[in-house]
């Protein structure tokens, strides 16, 4: 992303997925984006293992996108997931996913609510298949 955006001048946005990460790894990750420039950030829980070319391996989920939207709210207000006082104060630009072809659409909702309630500043959706689904929404 660092790259694109000093060769091409574009504004990259990095997705981050939760999946076989910890908390300290993905502050890691976010605090190393923030000292490359990048504050645009797609945060995201990530598939299950089994969905791909592994079904046999394990998933781990320290914490979801909803709880990694609210650490990089704390990282924006100049402090770490253990609350400590950091030097500097991130500034990124938080966003969501959200999946308006989901079979429970009130779930889905529900979800991007809360994602809006943890520090999410906007949302992607999945493409839109069904216009009706979304307009009875």
């Amino acid at each position: 992303g660092a790259m694109l955006k000093e060769r091409f001048g574009i504004t990259p946005l990095l997705h981050l997925s939760c999946r076989d990460k910890n908390v300290l790894g993905l502050q890691s990750e976010l605090l190393g984006m923030a000292a490359l420039g990048m504050r645009h950030v797609l945060p995201l829980t990530g598939d299950p293992a089994r969905v791909g070319d592994h079904p046999g391996a394990s998933s781990v989920y320290d914490v979801n996108s909803i709880e990694l939207i609210s650490i990089i709210g704390k990282l924006n207000e100049g402090f770490s997931h253990a609350g400590k006082s950091l030097k500097a104060r991130t500034q990124f630009v938080i966003g969501c996913t959200f999946n308006p072809n989901a079979k429970n659409l009130d779930s889905q909702v529900n979800r991007l609510e809360r994602k809006v309630a943890a520090g999410a500043q906007f949302a992607m959706t999945q493409p839109v298949f069904d216009v009706r689904l979304v307009e009875e929404t």
